[in-house]
């Protein structure tokens, strides 16, 4: 049965490519979303480029009178057509519905209703609930665009799991340094032994001792078998992983480009992710030499747009968002979660001691090393477009605030020398046209689940590691 998909404005400045998404049926555009699309046409950032393009593709399809035209019907190349709807304009409406865009491209849905038998043909696709929601009472169809769609938080690829085994195969596994699948066994949160989809590629598994759940072993699947992690005690400038989290993350982090050129990491504030993604690319770029520098990104909805409108040169206008950085800085440099007091760094020996600092004078100092040095830098997630980056260790902050193609655009930035880390929570978006299941993040670890390039890791609420009042705050006034 060919369909008829009636599309929202928000669908094409999220995806211009929408347009050809639906196959041999019909795409139709109600008159209003070539208004809507005008007026974003200027728009900063990822909206306004859509607009655009979406624009260009319109015109294209304009002066090709051979396959039809754009008030007809256009002839499209995956055998659809797409049409721009005109009429439906007495087609009535609830006197209560405020005439809005919205409203009008509801009407053009309701009137190709009424003119076929066929009810379930026709679909309005949108990314919009109050539309849908609409259109549910007026006895529409309605759909969100589901491509660039990540699944739902209890279906998305977490990267890890836990699994169980008798102690003697936890003590062979020491020593063999591997164990067989069918050995490990699963279980629900109710003690019932379940059985669950199979291991992906670089999952990680803790397996935990059937007698004895204190005995446990870290492991990884290599796609046959389960592999023991190898240098579980690699703490990067001197940071210690405290829990399962960090170390199966400073396992992914710590691999070379070559093994693990992306790292992707999810979980709530206080896990110790930038913390640890800093620590591990310092260890590399300082001690190691793996690495040219750190390249700090960090996806934040205002950052794009207000830059050129901050005072000073690029590096001062982004001082402010370096600040994450800083403070876990003081926490590698100050061992601020050590209880301990201001010692001389072991890292940099440039320091003459014999005058006499402040501790928080000689922790400033060590931070603005780091930055004077070049190990760190800053640049506008805008700038990158065109961009070659070789070499680098890059850290994508916040990235549950980028889109799918701005995660794309820049993953695929990288040279075969860089390592891209990407990390952020997506339940904390601040993005307002991205949700969990539309956000850069959760699209790319969804896609990128299996790829032997890609490691992944999710934290738990229970691996907050800031504090107890942090903790408590995630399980009480979380988003989730």
């Amino acid at each position: 049965m060919i369909k008829t998909y009636i599309l929202d404005t928000n669908v094409l400045l999220h995806n211009p490519n929408a347009l050809f998404s639906f196959e041999d049926n019909n795409v139709i555009l109600p008159d209003v979303v070539i208004d809507e699309l005008d007026n974003h046409k200027r728009d900063k950032g990822e909206v306004g480029a859509n607009a655009r393009a979406t624009s260009r593709y319109l015109d294209r399809m304009r002066e090709d009178d051979k396959n039809g035209n754009l008030l007809d019907g256009y002839k499209m190349d995956n055998g659809g057509t797409l049409r721009i709807e005109m009429n439906c304009v007495d087609t009535k409406m609830p006197l209560s519905w405020k005439d809005t865009p919205d409203l009008r491209i509801l009407r053009v849905c309701r009137g190709l209703l009424e003119k076929t038998k066929d009810k379930e043909s026709i679909i309005l696709v949108s990314n919009d609930s109050y539309v849908r929601i609409k259109a549910s009472i007026l006895g529409i169809t309605a759909e969100e665009f589901l491509t660039e769609r990540a699944p739902s938080a209890e279906d998305l690829y977490q990267g890890r799991r836990t699994g169980y085994t008798n102690n003697e195969n936890i003590n062979i596994l020491y020593k063999k340094g591997i164990i067989d699948l069918e050995k490990i066994i699963y279980f629900d949160e109710d003690g019932e032994e379940i059985t669950l989809p199979p291991l992906t590629l670089n999952e990680y598994i803790l397996i935990k001792g059937l007698e004895n759940e204190k005995q446990s072993a870290l492991t990884i699947f290599d796609g046959k078998q389960l592999k023991l992690l190898e240098d579980t005690e690699y703490c990067p400038f001197d940071v210690i992983p405290k829990n399962v989290g960090q170390r199966f993350s400073v396992d992914a982090l710590r691999r070379n480009t070559d093994e693990a050129p992306l790292v992707i990491i999810k979980g709530p504030a206080g896990t110790g992710k930038t913390l640890l993604a800093l620590a591990v690319g310092l260890q590399k770029v300082v001690e190691e030499h793996e690495y040219r520098k750190i390249l700090y990104l960090r996806g934040n909805t205002k950052l794009d747009e207000d830059i050129g409108f901050l005072p000073g040169t690029e590096e001062e206008k982004m001082e402010w968002a370096l600040r994450p950085v800083r403070d876990n800085l003081e926490v590698i440099f100050g061992g601020i979660d050590k209880n301990e007091t201001m010692a001389p760094p072991k890292k940099f020996k440039e320091y003459d001691y014999k005058y006499k600092m402040s501790s928080e004078d000689l922790l400033k100092d060590k931070c603005d090393e780091i930055f004077d040095r070049g190990y760190i830098s800053i640049e506008a997630i805008a700038h990158m477009r065109g961009r070659s980056i070789a070499g680098n260790y890059v850290i994508i902050d916040e990235a549950q605030n980028l889109t799918p193609k701005q995660v794309r655009t820049l993953i695929s930035r990288a040279s075969k020398d860089t390592k891209i880390v990407l990390m952020g929570d997506p339940y904390q978006i601040d993005h307002p046209f991205l949700d969990f299941r539309t956000n850069g993040l959760c699209f790319a670890a969804d896609r990128m689940a299996g790829s032997e390039k890609a490691f992944q890791v999710s934290f738990i609420d229970e691996e907050c590691e800031r504090s107890e009042l942090s903790l408590e705050v995630s399980k009480r006034m979380g988003d989730k």
